[in-house]
């Protein structure tokens, strides 16, 4: 699914990937392969396990990279790949490293564009529900104190009418282009049976041009991609 530039832009498009792999997934490596030849200017990959860092080395030439290097192994199974300059790197923890989120700021053209990127708990017990509505609350606040262009991507982990969502729908992916991107059940794979939990919320500064959500294989979310310009 897709749909056309409908706003004049300043800038050329600034092209996103985001996907939640799945820690255990057996075609991660045949995925890098194929990514690292496709076209991109950001890659976010969630559930990303330490045990697969290996895996990075073919992009150490050609991106700026978040989670290869960290010493204390991948915070909260996120990488990111870019191949756009990444002039800011920042692990902002709400609760040591259990619980946290990444602050990252790109060059695009001659302009800064501030990144949160997350992965909140599933809300599958009491505490993950908590922990998932404290990490939300906080992605909020970051950015109503933000004062540039910014961008919250990643596995929210929340539907988008949950009162838990705070930011408006004509900010977010979904709000200008209806998808499911997560599917609980392996069979019957439609709009109807999935949910929209893998978010893209922009800033007034951003407008989203494309959105093309696909399969990934070995994970039971889909993959965003999208394109972005900056006013």
């Amino acid at each position: 699914m897709s749909f056309p530039v409908t706003s004049s832009v300043n800038s050329e498009a600034l092209s996103i990937k985001q996907i939640n792999v799945n820690y255990s997934n057996k075609y991660l490596s045949t995925h890098l392969l194929s990514l690292r030849d496709e076209s991109w200017d950001v890659l976010i990959l969630q559930e990303f396990s330490d045990k697969n860092r290996h895996l990075l080395t073919q992009f150490i030439t050609t991106t700026d990279m978040f989670g290869y290097e960290e010493v204390e192994g991948i915070p909260y199974g996120m990488v990111v790949l870019s191949r756009i300059p990444m002039v800011y790197k920042q692990q902002v923890k709400l609760d040591g490293d259990k619980l946290g989120y990444l602050k990252l700021k790109f060059m695009v053209g001659n302009t800064v564009l501030t990144t949160f990127i997350a992965h909140p708990p599933s809300p599958r017990s009491k505490r993950h529900w908590q922990n998932r509505n404290t990490l939300l609350a906080a992605l909020k606040l970051s950015t109503q104190n933000e004062k540039g262009a910014w961008l919250v991507a990643g596995d929210l982990n929340v539907v988008p009418w949950s009162s838990y969502f705070e930011w408006q729908q004509a900010q977010t992916c979904f709000g200008q282009h209806r998808y499911s991107s997560f599917m609980p059940f392996k069979k019957g794979h439609s709009i109807l049976t999935g949910l929209p939990i893998d978010h893209c919320v922009m800033s007034e500064q951003v407008l989203l041009q494309s959105l093309v959500v696909t399969d990934f294989k070995g994970s039971d979310h889909k993959m965003l991609s999208y394109k972005i310009s900056l006013k």
